[in-house]
């Protein structure tokens, strides 16, 4: 029984010294053990991806750099920060490391074309609504007897309103990023180009008689006041002055209106030397041309468009060219109207900037006649000079045969690039369906 008692302390002893000694060595084992046990818990450094830096990248597509080389990339690569593109580069691995690789949105453009946006050079947006009001007249009958009477009684901000939302949606379609417009209500215009993220040049019309939005010249200069004030500085719009023409407009009033964008710094849109008649009535009625007219009432600059300038003749090309004006092509407008064809290459010649643009959304049939068939028919009243009521002729469908090399629809602005043998298959439907 002793030797059991004895037994018993000697053991509580021992544990004891144990549990003590677990508790006092226990900060020494853990401070010789350390580098062991971190070498072995060391983790593996891991190959992270790069932070995004670009906005936006387009890569793999056939990128149109309209730069002085007129270089054409294969597989490119176009870098966006903000709202500027910064980089346009060849697809190569220090270029894919730098720019493909880093970007907040990549875009897979194979098989597409990236070129710049499309400029509208001139051209009325809400008129998509007017589409297929009248043909076959000439410009002073369209617009006194069906275009300035069907806007009187049409046209009011919801009109301007969808008309413009339809016209960007067809601009954006097309690859048309930009225009220059002149209408009324231009300030909703405005409001609807902005919010569809297209960039406008847009001019408030400014006529003698009564307009849809404003009854009087002086509410015409103040609501356009207005407009200029409002969108100074704005990004993406650029506020105009734009009084109609010299033939809808006075003296007066045409120099107000330059007074008005110079004022401001504006731009000043107008139409200019559009058709023959225009041309004989202001040498009738003020002895000169009209863009001699117009220069010397001193409303010709840098900062004028001009709109058409068919009916110009050498000394007129000698003046816009030396009052830096950018003259506006439009020849799907002109056909249409059988106004004329602007000379472009004595313009350029001259030294004159030139743009095109679509001018009258009106011209634009829906369904009724494919596009071809219309312009053929425009051709030929611009080829004839015969007045547009005589030049209609037998329709295309009846030599579609003899015309057949028409029927290849071009495909362009940043459009999926089709193989050769879909492409022919396509035409060929399309052939077959028109029948």
């Amino acid at each position: 029984m002793k030797s059991q008692n004895s037994f018993s302390r000697n053991l509580g002893v021992v544990l004891s010294v144990l549990v003590l000694g677990l508790f006092l060595f226990r900060p020494l084992v853990a401070a010789q053990a350390p580098a062991k046990h971190k070498q072995a818990q060391k983790p593996t450094k891991q190959k992270t991806a790069p932070e995004p830096v670009w906005d936006l990248v387009i890569s793999g597509g056939m990128v149109v750099t309209m730069d002085a080389p007129h270089r054409i990339l294969e597989n490119g690569i176009v870098a966006v920060q903000g709202d500027l593109i910064v980089a346009v580069e060849p697809p190569t691995p220090a270029a894919n490391d730098k720019y493909t690789h880093a970007a907040k949105q990549l875009i897979d453009a194979k098989g597409k074309l990236v070129l710049p946006g499309f400029i509208n050079g001139h051209t009325h947006v809400p008129m998509t609504l007017f589409r297929g009001l009248k043909d076959d007249v000439t410009l002073e009958e369209w617009l006194t007897k069906f275009i300035f009477p069907a806007e009187a009684k049409n046209v009011n901000e919801e009109f301007v309103r969808w008309g413009t939302r339809l016209a960007a949606a067809e601009q954006i379609r097309g690859g048309i990023t930009s225009f220059a417009d002149m209408y009324y209500f231009e300030d909703a215009i405005a409001e609807e180009t902005k919010a569809a993220g297209m960039r406008g040049v847009l001019g408030e019309t400014i006529l003698d008689f009564p307009a849809p939005d404003n009854k009087n010249n002086e509410a015409m200069l103040e609501y356009t006041e207005k407009f200029l004030k409002r969108w100074q500085g704005d990004p993406l719009i650029h506020a105009a002055v734009a009084p109609h023409s010299m033939y809808t407009c006075s003296q007066a009033t045409l120099q107000d209106s330059a007074a008005l964008a110079r004022k401001y710094k504006a731009p000043i849109l107008i139409h200019v030397a559009e058709t023959k008649k225009e041309l004989n009535d202001s040498r009738e009625k003020n002895g000169n041309t009209p863009v001699q007219y117009l220069d010397k009432l001193g409303i010709l600059g840098p900062d004028v468009l001009a709109a058409h300038c068919i009916w110009v003749d050498e000394t007129d090309r000698k003046i816009l060219a030396q009052r830096q004006v950018g003259c506006v092509h439009n020849p799907s407008s002109n056909m249409m109207l059988a106004s004329g064809v602007a000379p472009v290459i004595e313009e350029r010649s001259a030294g004159i900037a030139v743009g095109l643009g679509t001018d009258k959304w009106t011209w634009r049939r829906s369904c009724r006649r494919s596009q071809k068939s219309t312009r053929e028919r425009w051709a030929r009243k611009l080829s004839s000079r015969w007045p547009p009521s005589r030049a209609r002729g037998p329709s295309i469908w009846k030599r579609k045969l003899a015309l057949s090399k028409w029927a290849r629809k071009p495909t362009l602005f940043c459009l999926a690039l089709m193989p050769p043998m879909l492409r022919r298959c396509t035409t060929s439907m399309r052939n077959w369906l028109m029948r």
